[in-house]
C-alpha cells in the first residue's frame, strides 16, 4: 500500500541504513547486536565468533532472501553480516543464472547493484533499520593509504548511495571508536553530524546502538521540521515581496535579523531582486533601500 505525502506535510525518517567498517576482531557485529531487536543474517557463518550476539538467520544462498520476510516481522533491525560475503552471494547467482557475464564486467557489475538494489527494497518495505557489516580495506591514493569498505567493485558506489551512515570502526588506545565522518585517510558519511563515538562496555549498554540510531533519527527529523520551517518562512516573505514598494520593503528589513543565515540569505536575494525592478539601490549608509539617482 502506497501512501502520498502532501509538500506541506513533513516526511519522517522511521528507519536508516548504516554501514560499519573495520578489521576482523574489533566489535563490529557485536555493536550491531545491541540495536533494536536484531536478526543477524550471517553470510560469513562467523557469528559463533561474537561473544554479544543476536538472533542469527544463516543464509546459504541469494534466492532464500526474498522468502525469509515472514520470518522477520518480530525484528526491528536487520544486519546484514558481511555485506561483501552478501554482495558474493549475489554475484554467484546471477553468474548461475547468466554464465556469459563472466565475460562481460560492465554488465555483471550493472546487474549486481540492480539486484543489491531489489533486496534493500524488500527490507526497507519492512520499514526496519539496516545495519551491513564490512571488512575494512586499504586502497593507495597517491602517498596516502585510505581505509574503505573492501566492498566488490562497481557495488562500492551503489551501496555507499544508499547508506545514510557510513562509521570507520577502530581502536584508538584502548577504546573502540566509530568515526562516522569523512577523513584524508577513510572513508565515512555523517548525515547526523555525529561526534567521534566511542562504544562502551557492551555488557553495561545492552542497548548501545538502539539509543545510537534513535539518537540519529530525532537530529534527522528536526533537521527536516527546520527545514519546513523555513521554507514557510521564505514562502510568506516572498508573497509580500512580490508586491512590495519601497515602504515595504524598508520594513522588512528590520525582520532579517531575526532569521537563519540560510533562509535570511534567500530572503534578502528576493528583497534585492524587487528593489531592482523597482530602481531602488540600497543605501549603506543608511541601511535602507532609496530610490535610484539618474546620471
Amino acid at each position: 500500500m502506497f501512501k502520498i505525502i502532501k509538500a506541506n506535510e513533513p516526511l519522517t525518517v522511521t528507519s536508516l541504513k548504516v554501514l560499519i567498517y573495520g578489521e576482523p576482531g574489533v566489535g563490529k557485529t557485536s555493536v550491531a547486536s545491541t540495536a533494536e531487536a536484531p536478526i543477524l543474517l550471517d553470510f560469513d557463518k562467523g557469528a559463533y565468533r561474537t561473544p554479544f550476539r543476536s538472533d542469527v538467520m544463516e543464509v546459504s544462498n541469494f534466492l532464500e532472501i526474498f522468502s525469509i520476510s515472514e520470518h522477520l516481522k518480530n525484528y526491528k533491525t536487520i544486519v546484514i553480516d558481511t555485506v561483501d560475503t552478501f554482495l558474493d552471494f549475489i554475484g554467484s547467482h546471477i553468474l548461475q543464472d547468466d554464465p556469459r557475464l563472466a565475460k562481460n564486467k560492465l554488465q555483471f557489475y550493472g546487474r549486481l547493484k540492480d539486484e543489491f538494489t531489489n533486496v534493500m527494497k524488500v527490507f526497507s518495505a519492512q520499514n526496519k533499520d539496516i545495519i551491513m557489516i564490512s571488512h575494512l580495506k586499504e586502497k593507495e591514493e597517491g602517498d596516502l593509504r585510505i581505509k574503505r569498505p573492501a566492498i566488490t567493485g562497481g557495488s562500492y558506489d551503489k551501496v555507499l548511495q544508499v547508506a545514510d551512515l557510513v562509521g570507520f570502526m577502530y581502536m584508538a588506545n584502548t577504546n573502540r571508536v566509530i568515526n562516522f565522518n569523512p577523513t584524508d585517510t577513510s572513508v565515512g558519511k555523517n548525515s547526523a553530524n555525529l561526534d567521534l563515538v566511542t562504544v562502551p562496555n557492551l555488557n553495561n549498554n545492552p542497548t548501545f546502538f538502539k539509543e545510537l540510531l534513535q539518537k540519529v533519527k530525532q537530529s534527522l527529523n528536526i533537521a527536516i521540521q527546520n527545514e519546513k520551517k523555513a521554507v514557510d518562512i521564505v514562502k510568506e516573505f516572498k508573497d509580500i515581496i512580490e508586491d512590495a514598494d519601497l515602504e515595504v520593503l524598508n520594513s522588512l528589513l528590520s525582520d532579517l535579523p531575526t532569521l537563519n543565515t540560510a533562509t535570511k540569505k534567500q530572503v534578502w536575494e528576493l528583497m534585492k531582486r524587487r528593489a531592482s525592478k523597482l530602481n531602488l539601490v540600497f543605501d549603506n549608509n543608511s541601511k535602507l533601500f532609496k530610490q535610484e539617482v539618474e546620471q
